[in-house]
């Protein structure tokens, strides 16, 4: 598999001229253009006022950013941008593409749950917020969006997670009639020893809360010294989707980011497989914490990282 440079962001809060301006900077210094953006939420993909009336936020808060711009054609994202939903979008808009869809020219919403390729990199993706009051139902919201509307629309829904486990399983189904078909054909691009062999596990997973518990398996340290206030919810386990939690051990993607709690968070979530530890990398990406004076010694170093502040 040939190298494919990717630029993450958590929050975009419709930021987008400040996110591209600070990509275009890196590739003034290191000539190389990333080939892919993975926004994890918060996108504000609003384009008039009723996107903007579905917006999830307090009204001093609701304002256009810098989205409407690039669905009007007035500018252009200098890299595709695929993104998911969290809790702070213009559901309106989104609505209309709950399976994915482009929403501007080189920008593309995931939709509720997907899966796809890019460049030989298998991305899936999961939208929204968990609640345990919504997560059974089906879509029952209608525009416009009533106050209470206004906060279940972005909740995550049992389909949207079962669409994912489904993919898995059509996966592992499709693996064991191949591996009976032609158990020893050197033509087979599911065999370790054929070097055209498919890619049929997730690369990237995408979500806007992170997988439960997953605070057990980083710095927590660090991670209470940034958000004090997460101890209650952390001591109750209730930190993260439980949701996520499954698709973390059942997917098994070799990197999953996440963003919504606003602070940088690494971990390595460790399968057992066969006796066999496989490591699993953890980011929650965030834009808070490149304000923050890190400690030397736990200080998390990225060559590749690019500075943004979108705390305006």
């Amino acid at each position: 598999m040939r190298l494919v440079r990717i630029a993450v962001v958590g929050c975009a809060h419709s930021s987008l001229d400040m996110i591209y301006s600070a990509i275009r900077n890196d590739v003034a210094h290191s000539r190389k253009m990333p080939q892919l953006l993975l926004v994890n939420g918060d996108f504000q993909a609003t384009r008039d006022r009723d996107d903007l009336d579905s917006l999830s936020c307090p009204p001093k808060y609701r304002r256009f950013g810098d989205f409407k711009d690039y669905y009007l054609g007035k500018k252009e994202a200098p890299v595709l941008t695929l993104f998911i939903g969290g809790n702070h979008e213009s559901s309106r808009y989104l609505s209309l593409l709950k399976f994915g869809g482009f929403v501007a020219k080189n920008i593309y919403y995931l939709g509720k749950s997907n899966v796809l390729w890019f460049n030989g990199l298998k991305i899936a993706a999961i939208s929204g917020i968990f609640n345990d009051r919504d997560y059974m139902k089906n879509d029952f919201e209608s525009f416009p969006l009533n106050q209470s509307h206004l906060r279940s629309v972005y909740h995550t829904r049992k389909l949207d997670y079962l669409k994912l486990l489904i993919y898995n399983q059509l996966i592992l189904s499709n693996n064991k009639i191949n591996n009976s078909i032609n158990p020893n054909d050197p033509n087979d691009p599911n065999d370790s020893n054929n070097p055209n062999k498919q890619n049929t596990h997730l690369d990237i997973m995408l979500s806007h809360d992170w997988p439960q518990s997953i605070e057990q398996h980083g710095n927590l340290n660090r991670l209470l010294k940034l958000k004090p206030f997460f101890k209650s919810d952390i001591s109750n386990n209730n930190l993260g989707s439980p949701l996520n939690l499954n698709l973390l051990k059942i997917l098994k993607p070799k990197n999953w980011y996440s963003a919504h709690l606003h602070v940088k968070f690494d971990a390595t979530f460790l399968h057992s497989n066969k006796n066999k530890l496989l490591n699993q990398n953890i980011t929650k990406n965030d834009n808070e914490y490149k304000r923050r004076k890190l400690d030397a010694d736990t200080k998390i170093e990225n060559n590749d990282e690019i500075k943004l502040n979108l705390l305006n």
